[in-house]
């Protein structure tokens, strides 16, 4: 990616996709600036390629999967998925298996990296966490915590435990307050690597976010820093549909957290809403980028738009789906009216007036004369229809409102 500007300090998230191996450590060095903090998950699925060569780095006798009476576990599978099936598995030699995978994927990293980091003392802790049945927030917080030991290791970065500066109250929320204080006063010179998903109860617990628990983390530590948030994901920044559902999708260029918190109310797979609170109370800016994409391609995320865009220009910033009931529920005004196998397709515009609502019903009565618009809770910028599930009213009305883009790849 080209360089980035010297004055700007940057906190990094990585999404599972982009920190699952060897290979994708290498591609984390190569994209993040110097002086800079990375928040890291645990690795990710193992390319099933990559089997062999794990098998000659570590244990050649080693199994790659382990058969179960409901489901197999293979060495590939996500770790975090790994280390829950590990703490729940009842035999002992099932279980001594699937933790032998466990250390087999982070001794792959280590090893393929020639890390110089011991582990040896976390995996007892790990094994006895395991056996004793202790605490199963713990056990699936360290694919997080190990992942980060490794990849600061290979940054030459600090590593910082997430529960020395991820404070929760009784409700699992974070505790702002300590939160930053501990931010500021352990992260120093914008030089670490920090897990994501976790943080410490009242109790000094440990324990795991709900979903979307990187966001929050990455939300805090920027917020308290005052820097840059680049999430790094697999695609390169927000789209005006689901790339998996329409082909080519807009791409968006800038958003306000606004109206990212609507496009997640609404069903598209963007930040949780409370994660963007702390970004936009200390007034940063987020980025949403690709992980090994050279280009500048992204979506930038601010408090107000630049001043360069026409702030009363009419723009389509989505066309999103809720499929679950209890999700549809709370975004329509009457709940009741919610039937059975119907899903909810919402249409987003940045200053949505008249002219656009009357074309958009336009589109929908001459696909289903009987489809008639949904009142949402005072969201002025969106206009809902239920439809049935296999229904392809996202698709129709993408090709109606907008051109596809390029830049989905």
């Amino acid at each position: 990616m080209d360089s980035i500007p010297s004055n700007e300090q940057i906190t990094y998230k990585f999404w599972w996709t982009s920190a699952a191996g060897p290979k994708e450590f290498e591609i984390i060095k190569q994209t993040i600036a110097l002086d800079s903090n990375v928040i890291v998950s645990a690795p990710w699925k193992l390319n099933t390629n990559e089997v062999e060569d794990l098998k000659k780095t570590v244990w050649e006798k080693i199994a790659t999967a382990v058969n179960l009476p409901d489901k197999v576990i293979k060495i590939t599978d996500k770790v975090t998925d790994l280390l829950i099936t590990c703490f729940n598995e009842k035999n002992y030699e099932i279980r001594q298996k699937i933790f032998d995978m466990i250390r087999a994927r982070f001794e792959y990293i280590k090893k393929k990296l020639n890390l110089s980091v011991d582990l040896t003392k976390d995996f007892e802790e790990l094994a006895q966490s395991i056996n004793n049945q202790q605490s199963e927030d713990f056990v699936k917080s360290r694919g997080e915590y190990l992942n980060a030991k490794l990849l600061a290791n290979y940054l030459g970065k600090n590593f910082i435990d997430a529960k020395d500066i991820i404070f929760l109250n009784k409700e699992r929320e974070a505790d702002r307050e300590q939160t930053q204080q501990a931010i500021k006063e352990k992260i120093q010179n914008n030089n670490a690597v920090i897990p994501w998903f976790y943080g410490t109860w009242p109790k000094w617990e440990i324990t795991t976010f709900e979903r979307w628990g990187s966001d929050i983390t990455g939300a805090l530590i920027a917020a308290a820093l005052k820097n840059t948030y680049y999430n790094m994901t697999d695609v390169k920044g927000v789209y005006t549909a689901d790339p998996r559902i329409v082909g080519k999708p807009q791409h968006l260029d800038n958003l306000t957290y606004a109206e990212l918190r609507t496009l997640g109310k609404y069903g598209a797979n963007v930040f949780h809403a409370s994660a963007t609170i702390p970004w936009e109370t200390a007034n940063i800016t987020t980025q949403i980028r690709k992980t090994g994409d050279s280009s500048e391609t992204c979506t930038t995320v601010t408090k107000e738009l630049p001043d360069n865009i026409d702030q009363k220009e009419s723009r389509l910033l989505g066309i999103t789906a809720l499929w679950e009931k209890d999700k549809i529920k709370q975004v329509v005004q009457d709940p009741k009216a919610v039937p059975e196998g119907q899903i909810l397709i919402s249409i987003i515009y940045r200053n949505l007036n008249d002219e656009i609502k009357n074309n958009i019903q336009s589109i929908i009565k001459e696909k289903n004369p009987n489809i008639q618009p949904i009142t949402n809770q005072d969201d002025e910028s969106v206009i809902s229809y239920l439809v049935d599930q296999k229904d392809n009213t996202i698709q129709t009305l993408h090709s109606a409102l907008c051109e596809p883009s390029s830049t989905t790849e």
